[in-house]
């Protein structure tokens, strides 16, 4: 992958989160949106970790526990978003705050990228 097309990416998942925030708050789109949104983020990055789970489980690699903070959230952040399509629903409080931290680091990771440049490491 480029650095070009996750820059494009980044962007691009913050203008989409962007737009479905403005849609709920107008009342033009249903609240159903934002989970919608907390899951595809958060199976994008269970699907991401998929395969180094499978290296950790069945080819022996090593890893600490440190290395599962991001994955676990993951994983527990799409949980909380198919149990709200399931009518379990946690409160929507969690899902905007969940929404709204994908916001927050989208929109950090998208400056970070843009803006870094290395010429060499050394």
């Amino acid at each position: 992958m480029t650095d070009e097309l996750v820059i494009l990416l980044l962007w691009s998942s913050l203008a989409a989160h962007t737009a479905v925030a403005i849609a709920v708050r107008r009342q033009t789109l249903a609240f159903a949106w934002i989970p919608a949104m907390n899951g595809l983020v958060s199976g994008a990055i269970v699907v991401y970790w998929l395969q180094k789970w499978y290296g950790y489980l069945f080819q022996g690699i090593h890893c600490h526990l440190t290395d599962q903070w991001i994955p676990v959230y993951g994983l527990t952040a799409l949980l909380v978003s198919v149990s709200y399509f399931l009518d379990h629903n946690p409160g929507d409080w969690l899902q905007r705050m969940l929404f709204g931290l994908h916001v927050l680091v989208l929109l950090l990771a998208g400056a970070f990228f843009t803006t870094f440049t290395m010429d060499r490491l050394f």
